[in-house]
């Protein structure tokens, strides 16, 4: 028989699992097979294999009185009865239809046998016993047969092993010899030829003829070794077709397995337990039956059948079967409760961590599996054929169904008698209804009549089904409070304005009908609303709500409209309380803002107008009153007052007037007004002074009294200030007898430099007039003098170095000078003197280009001119310069001119500063 597809098909899918076709090695091929070598059509384009007609395919078989002979060429087939010189005892292969009843079967039976922890076969011949052997003389005499049966010998092992391999894409196998897939090249062109091949192909005759050449030889195609072995070449292509089936694995009874095969009279068995093959020297036992099977197992067996003219047995392919004698038998749901009928739950049954396919075995259940409590045997049948043998079973029992029971809320009134509205049920099983509950239906109460109202259960009880599982669930009773009216007593307050309409209630003299029996019931303090929130009286109250007092209040309410409608009562003003904020301002300012602090206006109340005071400007305390200031008809003002006082204003510190203060003074030093801006003031009543001399100075001190405070200094100078040619300022020489404020509009300077050769003074400002100091005063307008303060302390006094510095000085009479010594102050500028003697009080600059043994020089000029300089410029940086540079004009910001200045001005030339005049 062919052998089984599946079987065949199971390995293919185990060399995928194993990486493919690659993994063929890892495969066991052993057994004892007809080796199929194609179709009948002689040709080998391709393979016809027709598995439903053995007899018609070419069987892998050794030659029948034939032997191969070399004598000379060509070589011949040589037929023989008996055996003759020629035959070596070695015939070699062919193919042939063997099995068409024309030629004996079992000499096409070969049995593969894999070698012991190799990848290689021996192939040996099932009726004579020999070895298929790779002929050795291949490469030394090219045309010698290839492949014989030969008895086996240990020093040719190699000779008589072959490689197996499964063809997946054709279902066929590749033979392959170890030796010379392993050592040996064809001479021709180094190429192993090692896969067994048909030599011509399949044929009914080969070409050749007898000894005597006249008897054709049919005996199919000659095997030898080729170098094909690719899909394409279908000659190297053999199927392996097994000889007799497996043995048939099977359950006896409920601990017995039994093993049979169709020729068991002449079958003998092996197996094993533990998932290896079995196989004649390696099993676990013999026999066809197997008992005390108690845990799940993998059963292995082989049959071998011997015949009388066979030299080996014949075994059979593996049969395997997995014996699980007690499953773990799982619900596929958590619970079987009861749902009024008949049930068969699903299970899954499982070997181990593997499920047993359902198509394995039959299940089967007891009879009383519908009501709950009862117990259900689930018992598994194996069902013939399969993979496994599967038997036994469990039990489950049916739960009952949950059921609960839920009374329905009730509402009633204080003073009820307690009551229910029945049940509710959950779900029932199926078509049931609450008419399958046994019992009577009854109710529990916590709460009894008059009881005070609030929520209670209602618990019901008294049904039962053994197939439900019942819980009674609570309802709740709800009592509602009791209805009541209040038809007359109830009052309002007086209330003190408070910005809202909100009234309180009274109502210990309230009438109440409705209420049960003695129960202690009374009417507290409720509330009500005012028509409005303004101050009146015998206001009308609407009556809101009120709140009932009494043991048993609480199971009282008002019935809608149940009480009296309206009550009178009265709003007073509220107090408020308004408290004035102390002020005060110096003389002659205008008053500041009145304000004040207020407690007891409601929000969003407002206080409006304004406060006032008493009349007068003077010196003096003055009552700040209440004015205009009102909060409305809802308020009674409690106003307290407080002062306004005025201070007298200041005429100075003792030496400079204060801002608004002018003090004028006459050309000859005289008191001549004193002003507060633009108002005189009047001696005796506003101030007082005093006149003092200080050297050429006099000094008016002015005092304040009445509505002034503090005194004033001034002092009036008398030089003349003129404006020299060009300049935009007066300008006069001064030495004060102290030191003073610098006046409005002047100030002082000091001189720093004399240079008569471009006829310039440099002088730098002062912050005041020092005190014995002679000092340049530029005005800004001329002047026949000017009035000055002394100075404040705080301005720091003129350095020694800068009072000797300045050549500025003031004659005290008498000086004799000779020409060109000095330059006088004259008309606003500094000219060259003449000799003679000075007068007192002349101002006069030394000349610093003038010696007692020389005459004044060309350079020299007959008047200096101003220049102020408050900072360096930084322009003597010319002197570092190229000479030729030095010849040039220059302006005070650096830049370089043309030529000589054409306008009046100062120029920088050689590194100085000149003054041109044009």
């Amino acid at each position: 028989m062919i052998r089984n597809k599946i079987y065949k098909i199971s390995i293919f899918l185990l060399m995928i699992l194993l990486g493919g076709v690659s993994a063929w090695g890892q495969t066991d091929y052993s057994g004892t097979y007809y080796i199929a070598s194609g179709g009948n059509n002689g040709t080998y384009d391709n393979i016809v294999y027709d598995a439903d007609a053995p007899t018609t395919n070419f069987y892998l078989c050794p030659t029948d009185k034939w032997y191969y002979y070399q004598s000379t060429s060509p070589y011949y087939l040589q037929h023989t009865d008996t055996p003759s010189s020629n035959d070596n005892g070695m015939p070699f292969m062919t193919t042939y239809q063997c099995r068409n009843g024309s030629y004996t079967a079992n000499k096409a039976i070969w049995a593969i046998e894999k070698k012991s922890e190799e990848n290689y076969y021996y192939i040996k011949h099932v009726r004579s016993g020999k070895y298929l052997t790779y002929n050795d003389a291949y490469f030394s005499n090219t045309g010698r047969v290839r492949v014989h049966l030969e008895d086996y010998s240990s020093e040719k092992d190699d000779y008589a092993l072959f490689a197996v391999e499964y063809i997946s894409s054709t279902n066929t196998y590749d033979i392959k010899s170890k030796y010379a897939e392993d050592n040996n090249k064809y001479p021709d062109n180094n190429v192993a030829r090692k896969y067994l091949n048909v030599n011509k192909g399949n044929k009914q005759s080969l070409v050749g003829t007898s000894a005597d050449k006249t008897t054709p030889a049919y005996s199919g195609g000659i095997i030898g070794f080729w170098t094909a072995g690719s899909v394409s070449d279908q000659n190297s292509r053999w199927v392996l077709e097994d000889v007799i089936p497996a043995p048939v694995i099977s359950q006896q009874n409920h601990n017995t397995i039994t093993i049979s095969h169709s020729e068991s009279g002449t079958a003998t068995f092996y197996y094993t337990t533990d998932g290896t093959n079995p196989t004649t020297t390696n099993y676990t036992g013999t026999g066809s039956e197997i008992t005390n099977i108690t845990s799940s197992v993998t059963i292995k067996a082989i049959a071998v059948i011997s015949q009388e003219d066979c030299s080996l047995p014949i075994i059979s392919p593996v049969a395997e079967i997995r014996v699980v004698p007690n499953p773990t038998i799982s619900l596929e749901s958590s619970s079987i409760v009861y749902n009024g009928s008949e049930q068969t739950p699903a299970f899954s049954v499982m070997d181990g961590n593997t499920e047993i396919p359902v198509s394995e075995y039959t299940v089967s259940y007891s009879n009383n599996n519908i009501n709950a409590g009862e117990t259900v045997t689930v018992t598994i049948t194996d069902n013939a054929g399969g993979n496994y043998i599967v038997y036994g079973s469990t039990t489950f029992t049916i739960a009952p169904k949950p059921l609960t029971i839920t009374a329905k809320n009730k509402t009633i009134t204080y003073g009820d008698a307690p009551a229910n509205d029945g049940v509710t049920y959950s779900e029932f099983a199926g078509t049931e209804t609450s008419a399958v509950l046994t019992g009577t239906l009854a109710y529990v109460y916590n709460y009894e009549q008059y009881g005070d109202a609030g929520s209670y259960t209602i618990t019901p009880s008294g049904l039962s089904n053994s197939n439900y599982d019942i819980t009674f669930a609570t309802g709740t009773l709800t009592v509602n409070k009791k209805e009541v009216t209040v038809t007359s007593g109830i009052t309002a307050s007086d209330k003190t304005y408070d910005g809202t309409t909100d009234a309180t209630l009274d109502g210990s003299t309230a009438v109440i009908a409705g209420k049960i029996g003695n129960d202690e019931l009374t009417v507290l303090a409720g509330s009500g609303t005012f028509a409005d929130k303004n101050v009146g009286t015998n206001k009308t109250v609407t009556i809101n709500s009120f709140t009932f007092g009494g043991a048993k209040a609480g199971n009282y309410q008002m019935a809608a409209s149940g009480h009296q409608a309206t009550a009178q009562a009265s709003i007073t003003p509220a107090t408020l309380t308004v408290n004035a904020e102390a002020k005060s301002k110096t003389y002659g300012d205008a008053d500041p803002e009145f304000t004040y602090t207020s407690d007891g206006l409601i929000s969003p109340d407002a206080i409006s107008g304004l406060l006032s005071r008493a009349a007068g400007e003077n010196v003096g305390t003055y009552a700040i009153t209440q004015g205009t200031l009102t909060a409305g008809g809802n308020y009674s003002i409690t106003y307290t007052g407080a002062n306004l006082t005025i201070s007298p204003k200041s005429l100075g510190d003792g030496n400079q007037p204060a801002e608004d203060i002018d003090i004028e003074l006459t050309a000859e030093g005289n008191l001549n007004a004193v002003k507060d801006g633009s108002t005189t003031l009047e001696e005796d009543v506003d101030y007082t002074y005093t006149t003092e001399t200080e050297g050429s100075d006099q000094f008016v001190t002015v005092t304040g009294i009445g509505n002034y405070t503090g005194s004033a200094k001034a002092l009036y100078a008398k030089p003349v200030f003129t404006k020299p040619t060009g300049s935009n300022n007066a300008a006069a020489v001064y030495k004060a007898s102290k030191d003073l404020a610098n006046p409005s509009g002047i100030t002082p300077y000091i001189v720093r430099k004399v240079n008569p050769s471009i006829g310039t003074i440099t002088i730098t400002p002062l912050q005041y007039i020092p005190e014995g100091v002679p000092v340049l005063l530029l005005s800004d307008e001329e002047a026949a003098g000017f009035v000055a303060s002394p100075k404040e302390e705080a301005t720091p006094e003129i350095t020694d170095g800068t009072r000797n510095s300045n050549k500025l000085l003031v004659s005290q009479g008498g000086e004799t000078v000779e020409a060109a010594q000095i330059y006088m102050f004259y008309l606003g500028e500094f000219v060259l003197t003449k000799a003679g003697t000075l007068s007192a009080n002349k101002f006069y600059l030394y000349n610093p280009n003038y010696s007692a043994t020389s005459t004044p020089t060309a350079q020299s000029q007959s008047v200096l001119q101003f220049v102020i300089e408050e900072e360096p410029t930084g322009i003597n940086d010319v002197r570092s310069k190229t000479a030729d540079v030095r010849s040039d004009y220059y302006t005070l910001d650096g830049r370089k001119l043309s030529g000589k200045p054409t306008k009046s001005g100062i120029y920088i030339l050689k590194g100085q500063k000149m003054y041109i005049k044009n």
